[in-house]
């Protein structure tokens, strides 16, 4: 008696090609997660920054604390975009 293979060429072959992917996509969410821990590390951050140090009412205080919300909100929004990038590129 002669075994047979557990499955055919052909599905050894897409089975080789889902371990290519699998293996794609736990690299895309290591890379992906790298993505979005420094930018939010560093929104957290300014956002300590802007809501934990004394207040003035300086205007120049004012303007300090809108430009620190900005740049976060900006941070933000590009990591979202380069992680939707790679992710798109990757597929």
């Amino acid at each position: 008696m002669s075994a047979q293979p557990a499955h055919s060429k052909a599905e050894d072959v897409r089975y080789q090609k889902l371990s290519a992917i699998n293996s794609k996509c736990g690299s895309l969410l290591q890379l992906a997660s790298v993505l979005i821990f420094i930018p939010l590390l560093f929104v957290c951050l300014i956002a300590l920054f802007v809501l934990f140090f004394k207040e003035h009412t300086t205007e120049r205080f004012v303007d300090l604390r809108k430009y620190a919300l900005n740049f976060a909100l900006c941070v933000t929004g590009v990591g979202c975009v380069v992680v939707t990038m790679i992710v798109a590129i990757s597929l």
